[in-house]
């Protein structure tokens, strides 16, 4: 993305971690677009979507870079870095972690296999 978080380039995974269409990305858009589709989903916590929204652009706007980790609203877990690049222009860069995150989640007490 660009300064004015115009879309410039996008990968396959971007479209399936985020669950998108590849008819609604396109070169050129607001990614304000696509990331209030995906407020509104649910896939970035509750609340008001537009305060989200705006708030993750701020973010976007003011800092260098920056981590996040998001659990969509159908259970895959991302982990998503985004950071200045030169030009202006900012990198995201995601990872679906929801398999390591389900392997480290601790059993609940009384729910494991018990000995004779």
């Amino acid at each position: 993305m660009d300064l004015d978080l115009t879309f410039l380039l996008w990968n396959e995974q971007f479209l399936t971690h985020f669950g998108y269409d590849p008819d609604e990305v396109r070169t050129g858009m607001n990614a304000m677009e696509l990331m209030l589709k995906t407020a509104q989903r649910g896939d970035l916590g509750s609340g008001d979507p537009m305060a989200i929204v705006e708030g993750l652009a701020h973010s976007i706007r003011s800092t260098e870079s920056a981590r996040l980790e998001i659990q969509r609203a159908n259970g895959k877990v991302l982990n998503l870095y985004r950071r200045s690049i030169s030009g202006g222009r900012f990198l995201l860069v995601s990872n679906d972690v929801t398999e390591e995150r389900k392997i480290a989640r601790p059993m609940p007490l009384g729910g494991g296999a018990q000995g004779t």
